[in-house]
């Protein structure tokens, strides 16, 4: 990188990387909870099937929901993520692929979780359990901060 771009970027980058503890109090973000992943795929016709699923209980930490999450993780206590190859494979092989998460304000008051989908790279930074910050958008959610990891 030379000086000029470096010089040009460098503003932007200290603050994102100085609002991304605030952003929360400064109101441009929500700090919520990962009670639940999930990869779900639509075929051509339109039928919705949900691959694999982790959620996380307070009481007795993650896990995953049914079968299906040995094509994802070796073990079932590792945390679902879906590399970047087994992306593009679902994406060639399904008419769409919806990485989804259910994130609450608390675990314990399931009235104040929301659905939502997450881009792969955001999927793939949070774990269920953890509390996160995010940004909630029209279209797009997006992942602000990890504020506390749990090893989901």
């Amino acid at each position: 990188m030379n000086r000029r771009t470096f010089l040009a970027t460098f503003p932007t980058t200290v603050l994102v990387t100085a609002l991304a503890g605030c952003a929360v109090r400064l109101g441009l973000a929500d700090r919520v909870e990962v009670a639940r992943k999930v990869v779900e795929v639509t075929d051509a016709d339109g039928e919705t099937t949900v691959l694999v699923e982790r959620r996380y209980d307070p009481e007795h930490g993650p896990a995953y929901a049914g079968s299906g999450y040995e094509e994802f993780v070796d073990d079932p206590d590792d945390p679902l993520r879906v590399d970047a190859a087994t992306g593009e494979e679902l994406s060639s092989a399904y008419a769409s692929v919806t990485y989804g998460v259910r994130l609450c304000e608390r675990l314990d008051a399931p009235g104040s979780c929301r659905e939502t989908a997450l881009f792969l790279d955001d999927f793939n930074d949070v774990t269920v359990g953890d509390v996160i910050d995010v940004r909630f958008g029209d279209e797009t959610t997006g992942v602000v901060d990890v504020h506390e990891r749990r090893n989901g």
